[in-house]
């Protein structure tokens, strides 16, 4: 999978310690995570791919490198040596559950332009709730950035003074999608078990 030329726009999100670059091309609205596609071992298992010199697809037989005998699933060796199909993973194979799915999707629900973007992302850092939640993220700044690309006129100050939004960035607001989630874990504090926890006292 390769991120094609022409128009793009790139955002940030943020979520808990997780970060997501963000960079949506006009699209069928599929969703593309940059982690290496962890597959089912198996020896039928073939690894398809684009020749990048003479665009024909190539299958090639998966090959697991010896030290991931053990496990069930791995990332297949010859994927790793510049196969772009292997390079991100999609959506519903990196997030399990059905609600970090939902997570992400909301800023295209809201904005009701949905099947109209690919998304390429690269995630770093946290969980995969803080993952997706930081996904979401970036995801409505791009539609904001999308939407002031598009049109000049908006972000400019009316005749009041007020700033002339347009009508996605204003339906994401609404939604939330747009303001960074700023709740985090409370550290621990040192000479007590938890963040707020403390030993249990006994008087005799």
């Amino acid at each position: 999978m390769m991120i094609v030329k022409g128009e793009r726009w790139q955002a940030t999100g943020k979520r808990k310690t997780s970060v997501a670059r963000v960079i949506l091309v006009p699209g069928s609205g599929k969703i593309h995570i940059r982690k290496w596609r962890v597959m089912p071992k198996s020896a039928d298992l073939t690894v398809s791919y684009t020749d990048p010199r003479s665009g024909e697809t190539v299958e090639e037989k998966a090959i697991f490198s010896p030290k991931l005998q053990e496990g069930e699933f791995g990332v297949p060796r010859t994927a790793r040596t510049g196969k772009k199909a292997f390079r991100y993973t999609p959506l519903d194979e990196y997030f399990g559950r059905q609600t970090l799915r939902m997570i992400v999707q909301q800023p295209f629900e809201a904005a009701k332009m949905l099947e109209q973007f690919d998304v390429f992302v690269n995630v770093s850092g946290g969980g995969h709730s803080g993952q997706a939640g930081a996904i979401r993220h970036g995801i409505a700044r791009a539609l904001a950035r999308f939407e002031l690309a598009k049109n000049p006129q908006y972000g400019k100050l009316d005749e009041a003074g007020n700033v002339n939004s347009g009508p996605i960035r204003l339906a994401l607001k609404r939604a939330g999608l747009l303001t960074r989630d700023a709740r985090v874990k409370e550290r621990k504090k040192y000479g007590r078990p938890a963040a707020r926890k403390r030993f249990q006292y006994s008087k005799r």
